[in-house]
């Protein structure tokens, strides 16, 4: 485990130092120096270390008047028998962004594949941006893409009562909602997630659009849901923010955040895991000091570790929990 310390609220649980039981390894990992925006070209399918295969640009739905919606699978060598699945919802502001990129990651598939190396079954899908449809048109796509993958867990060896959601940034608030407003439908059979994974994300829109130090991710709220000219209404705020949505049947929960995060405060994931705690529901919070949004440090060396710290304490939270 890379020495990098962390800080937590005295109350909540956490770790100072994840020591992870898994085989998860971030040698090899590449992590530039600052955020990276470019979707590499890929050909479907391609191979990974340790036999894993992923299929791209499978369509999981069509909304009417928009563009096929896709997702990603990495898939563990033979992929057969009943494996735990992680279903990953990318960054963005809502506005931008892919199922390929995350954060200061060089080759965020495969990151992707080296947790499918671990035996879990990996999703990473694309849903429409705030420029194509507002809220809650991503979340239904994020909806959409679980039961899609719950309903075909036959066809890729997966046990659907084992699901964990992962998000960053803006993707944290649409697995949050995903996953803990799990029974949206009276329709809905399928199994709720067991885990809800949190990179950097934004869990009360109430309280961000009062905090002006933030305009950016502000303004990116106000265009995703819809209220671009002025404030949102109330219950609209209320609706769009996972704080509101915590019930006794949350699943367990990860937060990692950094301390010195310039676009989403801090405060959004400690405050989420308070709420959790209040209303007992298993949440480990983890604040890296001296580290931006999409976990970037001073320097390169300082962003390389506190990736890697992300990723080894996820790595731990799913193999214990998931």
């Amino acid at each position: 485990m890379i020495g990098l310390p962390v800080v937590c609220c005295p109350a909540l649980t956490y770790a100072s130092q994840f020591s992870t039981s898994t085989a998860f390894s971030t040698q090899g990992i590449g992590v530039a120096s600052k955020v990276q925006l470019t979707v590499q070209e890929v050909s479907s399918p391609r191979t990974f270390t340790h036999g894993v295969t992923r299929l791209t640009d499978i369509v999981y739905a069509t909304p009417d008047g928009h563009r096929p919606l896709t997702l990603d699978l990495y898939l563990p060598q033979r992929p057969v028998g009943h494996r735990p699945l992680i279903v990953y919802v990318h960054g963005g502001g809502w506005s931008s962004g892919h199922s390929r990129v995350a954060g200061a990651f060089e080759d965020f598939p495969a990151v992707l594949a080296r947790f499918a190396a671990q035996g879990y079954v990996v999703a990473s899908l694309n849903y429409r941006l705030s420029a194509e449809a507002a809220f809650p048109s991503a979340l239904e796509d994020v909806r959409t893409a679980v039961e899609w993958l719950q309903e075909r867990h036959r066809d890729y060896g997966v046990d659907p009562s084992r699901m964990a959601i992962w998000g960053s940034s803006a993707g944290s608030q649409l697995a949050a909602l995903a996953a803990l407003d799990c029974n949206h439908s009276a329709n809905r059979t399928a199994p709720c997630a067991k885990v809800l994974i949190s990179w950097f994300g934004i869990f009360d829109f109430s309280t961000l659009v009062k905090d002006l130090r933030f305009a950016a991710i502000i303004q990116a709220s106000r265009r995703y849901l819809h209220c671009p000219d002025g404030p949102c209404a109330a219950a609209t705020l209320n609706a769009a923010s996972p704080i509101n949505h915590i019930g006794k049947s949350a699943p367990s929960v990860l937060l990692i955040h950094g301390m010195a995060d310039q676009v989403v405060p801090s405060q959004q994931s400690e405050a989420m895991a308070q709420a959790l705690q209040r209303q007992g529901v298993q949440a480990t919070l983890l604040l890296l000091p001296d580290v931006s949004h999409s976990f970037v440090g001073k320097d390169q060396i300082a962003t390389r570790a506190a990736n890697y710290a992300a990723l080894e304490a996820t790595a731990q939270f799913l193999g214990e929990h998931l």
